[in-house]
């Protein structure tokens, strides 16, 4: 997959490219990866798990706003941190909890949640419960009705070659929107996890962005997709 920059309405700006190699959770997968840029008002840019390919698109980006903040939402999502803090030193720089004791040659700035992002009115973050070898935060930018999310869902609609059909089909995320069965494995506290996915289902959106798949786009049936996947995966108490 070559690496592309696309934008989606007026304020969204997504990098779009492939992880470099399988992981070892995801052995003969290429997986697409995505990074998000909000522009919020005063031109104020939020960059969303920054991708490999990153720094060839700067150009765009500056001309997009200024870059105030730089995030990883979860706990598997940091490669590209460092990388993207030397190309824009000045902005913020926010993980998860875990991130400063497992990633310290990361300058890690500020822990995330709703207590400290300075954005929750026009960017509110969202701690899902439950999970805390995890730790993922979703966005709701509600100015384009859109959850932005990690790891939460897949939508791995165009996967190709008999080692993504065995291992994907195996996840639950074969050619489908849906939620990964290896995530569901690090759920801890169902309890925890089932009341922040009610408050994340509480806001008002119609598309959602993850890092890997298809964007599902602006449509009315898309949050009960999203409330669907999550109910077969955990369970109708979700």
């Amino acid at each position: 997959m070559t690496g592309r920059i696309v934008s989606s309405g007026k304020d969204l700006l997504f990098i779009e490219d492939e992880l470099p190699m399988p992981s070892a959770s995801l052995p003969f997968v290429n997986l697409p990866n995505r990074c998000t840029i909000v522009r919020l008002k005063g031109r104020q840019l939020v960059v969303v798990s920054p991708t490999e390919n990153f720094a060839e698109y700067t150009e765009q980006i500056n001309d997009f706003g200024t870059v105030v903040a730089i995030v990883q939402p979860n706990m598997f999502h940091h490669l590209f941190t460092a990388a993207a803090k030397r190309i824009y030193p000045q902005a913020q720089l926010f993980g998860v909890d875990d991130h400063f004791q497992k990633c310290p040659h990361i300058p890690w700035e500020k822990v995330l949640n709703s207590g400290t992002w300075p954005w929750k009115d026009e960017l509110p973050v969202f701690a899902i419960g439950g999970m805390p070898k995890v730790q993922e935060h979703v966005f709701f930018f509600e100015h384009d009705k859109t959850l932005i999310v990690t790891d939460l869902c897949f939508n791995l609609l165009h996967a190709k070659g008999l080692g993504e059909q065995l291992i994907l089909s195996a996840l639950g995320t074969y050619r489908r929107f849906g939620i990964s069965r290896y995530f569901l494995g690090f759920v801890q506290d169902k309890k925890a996890l089932s009341v922040s996915i009610q408050k994340m289902l509480g806001c008002d959106f119609d598309q959602i962005v993850m890092a890997h798949g298809e964007i599902l786009g602006h449509d009315a049936s898309t949050k009960q997709l999203l409330a669907d996947a999550l109910r077969l995966r955990m369970g109708p108490s979700i």
